[in-house]
């Protein structure tokens, strides 16, 4: 994407997101609606919260949201509420949003959507954004970081046996993130190999698979779902000599900038995870 200025007027070129859309806006946008909170993480971190003017009751808990207004959930915002803010661009995410309000909001704003499912997607939506808000610099600096740790991760990767694991990202029913996920992707960025990798995003397992698998170890991701100590304590029993170990599911889970922040957290849990795992 280019950005060309002519005699103080600002033309960009399209960007082209996930769905299809061709977002195309002749100068930066001043009133963004962001239905996912890694989308508002980046836009705060790509030094844009001044143009932030709604997001979800979620994002809210992140710092720096500045006079956004909540618009509602990430699964039930409130359409009405949004088309009042007059946004000129509305960030979604396909994985998280509803399909029928994304179509409602295109009705009366641009709506860029996306739907990363690897390390790579997500540095893609990084570069989006940050040409929809003439941030490139800023993007791509995010982008190098991002860079920095996967080579610094490939090199464990390539000097480790790797860990295998399982990650729960739900109970009753049980949900793990498997292959072709952005969490799945993330994770073998360093020295770990998903144990469900043969199936498909996010499939329903048995308990008995939790046993028979072969895995080093189990993660229990913080969210969304919430798994309390008697859970976890309950699963503990029923793996046996499987670890059972929490992890930070926005780490894992948050892409945009998060990714560039999920790596490090991902580098630097490593030694704790292989001497967990018996590796």
């Amino acid at each position: 994407m280019v950005i060309i200025k002519i005699l103080g007027k600002i033309f960009m070129k399209k960007v082209i997101d996930i769905a299809g859309n061709e977002i195309q806006l002749k100068e930066p946008p001043e009133r963004i609606v962001s239905l996912v909170p890694s989308l508002t993480e980046t836009i705060i971190d790509l030094g844009c919260v001044n143009q932030l003017a709604g997001c979800t009751g979620f994002c809210l808990e992140i710092e720096g949201t500045g006079k956004a207004r909540e618009i509602g959930g990430v699964r039930d915002p409130d359409i009405e509420l949004i088309r009042s803010l007059n946004p000129d661009l509305v960030l979604a995410g396909r994985e998280e949003n509803q399909k029928f309000d994304i179509e409602k909001i295109k009705g009366f704003s641009r709506v860029y959507v996306c739907e990363p499912r690897t390390v790579g997607d997500a540095i893609g939506i990084i570069n989006d954004i940050g040409i929809l808000l003439c941030e490139t610099e800023t993007a791509s600096a995010w982008a190098r970081k991002i860079h920095e740790y996967r080579v610094k991760l490939n090199e464990l990767r390539q000097d480790t046996t790797p860990v295998r694991f399982g990650y729960l990202v739900w109970w009753d029913p049980i949900m793990v993130a498997a292959g072709d996920t952005y969490i799945s992707s993330l994770l073998e960025e360093g020295p770990f190999l998903n144990a469900f990798g043969d199936m498909g995003r996010y499939p329903q397992a048995e308990e008995s698979e939790l046993i028979n698998r072969d895995m080093d170890i189990i993660f229990i991701s913080s969210e969304p779902y919430g798994f309390d100590d008697n859970l976890i304590g309950d699963i503990r029993e029923l793996t046996g000599d499987i670890p059972v170990e929490r992890i930070d599911g926005r780490m894992c889970g948050w892409y945009g900038t998060g990714t560039c922040k999920g790596l490090k957290y991902i580098l630097e849990q490593i030694s704790d995870i292989q001497e967990k795992a018996g590796k």
